[in-house]
């Protein structure tokens, strides 16, 4: 409980243990809360002799830490609290409230009350979460440990009210984070993106901007934070919604979970991500195949479980296939198709909704799934004509799963035919050919996909021909030239040297 004295400004907290001077009154009303991430410069006293024994002022350097979690001294997580965006107030706290009766020698002696003057620079009220959208965090979640973000799986219940509108009424609303559920437009996919880095009980306001004339950054939004006023700050605003959370089902916990559940739900996300990926939505399939990549990282399955039930797990496999297989053929002799038995390489498809505890202990099909998702991955930097991003997951590919794959052979020659170097179109040339040779000599595809890339392929051979001819017609050019003149200078050297 606190008592104002308004002679002499000083507020007391805890029973006085924590008395408050205003120093530099500030006109922002933003106050941090516990959870936020604060920066202050502070400078400390001894009360009993006035000495000065630190000051972040003398170093030039501010100081942070995250409210509320007992990183700094009791009285700090109290006082700090109180205070406005912009103020500087002196804090006087008791021994107990401070460094108690211990005190921190050398420079604090046992049971000493301290005297700290503290400005609060600025804090993380403001959270980023894309270069379009930002929160406003006006409550923090009660319990800052637990893993309580929402999954791309999960259900998420929260209150809602649409300050765009000027409603005061609170509408309560359950948002299905199913993977079935498909978004159509970038700002559900910002609102999405701000839910899920909310926590229980966590209270913001979402603000979603115009993402083509904005484009926020960590830096940017905490500069924008200092002199924040909704008034002249909100331009290209499109939507403003108060929120929430109440509750998240995540129905699948994917810190405790095991590797065959996380499996599927990797699966389950992937379909997901390649219809947005159909959608033309290149940077939000991006994110959600990378949160599958974030998954299949921690999975790792050991030598042994992995030698052992290899063998058992392929048998076991290829009896589910022959007896789906006849199952199927009964039900098509029935209605009365012809049955067209089709030869399909299990190893290099995982591509059902479900997948058995056989594939969780072949290590071969894990990197299969990681080696198609990594690809998925590099198309869409291709898309979105990040070629530097797209060559790195490329070559992830071929120098730690398969230095073979076709897919992976392609994205790199394409890239280096596009980086417009002379060694690069002789470097793509030979690739494009390694892959010409690759698909001719395959099987395991059908003929319509054979057929597409090799027209892929064809076209990057003959254009690279071009390049590579048009660099070496230049090339001799340049020396034609360049010979012409050393011996015209050669010529006029012999000529003066003749004797008269």
């Amino acid at each position: 409980m606190e008592e104002k004295n308004s002679e002499n400004k000083i507020i007391n907290y805890h029973n006085g243990n924590i008395k408050k001077i205003i120093l530099k009154e500030s006109n922002n009303n933003k106050i941090p809360s516990k959870g936020n991430k604060v920066i202050v410069h502070y400078t400390g006293f001894l009360k009993k002799t006035g000495k000065k024994f630190d000051s972040s002022l003398d170093r030039n350097e501010p100081f942070e830490f995250i409210l509320g979690q007992g990183d700094v001294i009791k009285g700090w997580d109290i006082g700090v609290a109180t205070m406005k965006l912009g103020e500087t107030s002196k804090f006087i706290l008791s021994a107990e409230y401070a460094y108690g009766l211990s005190g921190s020698l050398p420079l604090i002696p046992p049971n000493s009350i301290l005297i700290f003057e503290i400005t609060l620079l600025s804090f993380d009220f403001l959270n980023l979460i894309n270069k379009s959208c930002y929160k406003e965090i006006l409550k923090r979640s009660d319990d800052l440990n637990k893993n309580e973000y929402a999954n791309d799986l999960s259900t998420i219940i929260f209150l809602e009210k649409n300050l765009e509108k000027n409603s005061n009424s609170e509408k309560k609303v359950e948002i299905n984070y199913e993977i079935s559920n498909i978004l159509d437009s970038k700002v559900d996919f910002d609102f999405q993106e701000a839910l899920q880095s909310m926590k229980i009980n966590e209270e913001a306001i979402i603000f979603i901007f115009d993402d083509k004339k904005v484009n926020f950054t960590k830096k940017s939004l905490e500069n924008f934070s200092k002199n924040f006023s909704e008034k002249n700050n909100l331009q290209h605003l499109i939507k403003k919604v108060h929120i929430k959370i109440i509750k998240i089902d995540n129905k699948i916990d994917l810190w405790s979970t095991t590797n065959l559940e996380k499996l599927n739900f990797v699966v389950k996300l992937k379909e997901n991500s390649n219809l947005y990926f159909k959608k033309k939505f290149f940077f939000q399939s991006l994110k959600k195949y990378n949160n599958c990549l974030d998954i299949l990282e921690g999975i790792h399955i050991s030598t042994e479980e992995n030698s052992s039930s290899n063998e058992n797990a392929e048998k076991e496999a290829e009896k589910e296939a022959e007896a789906d297989k006849a199952e199927k053929k009964k039900e098509e002799e029935k209605k009365g198709y012809v049955f067209v038995e089709k030869k399909i390489q299990n190893s290099e498809h995982i591509n059902s909704e479900h997948i058995n505890s056989e594939h969780i202990n072949s290590e071969k099909n894990l990197k299969n799934l990681k080696k198609k998702i990594l690809n998925n991955i590099a198309t869409c930097y291709y898309k979105l004509k990040d070629y530097k991003q797209c060559l790195e997951i490329t070559n992830r590919v071929l120098n730690t799963l398969d230095s073979e794959n076709i897919k992976s052979l392609i994205f790199k020659g394409k890239i280096l035919h596009l980086i417009n170097e002379y060694k690069d179109y002789e470097n793509s040339l030979l690739i494009f050919q390694k892959v010409e040779k690759k698909i001719n000599e395959s099987e395991s595809e059908s003929q319509s996909e054979s057929t597409k890339k090799l027209q892929t392929v064809k076209k990057f051979i003959q254009a690279n021909k071009i390049k590579i001819k048009k660099k070496k017609n230049k090339e001799r050019k340049l020396y034609k030239n360049m010979f012409s003149k050393i011996n015209l200078k050669y010529d006029d050297v012999n000529s003066s040297d003749k004797i008269q």
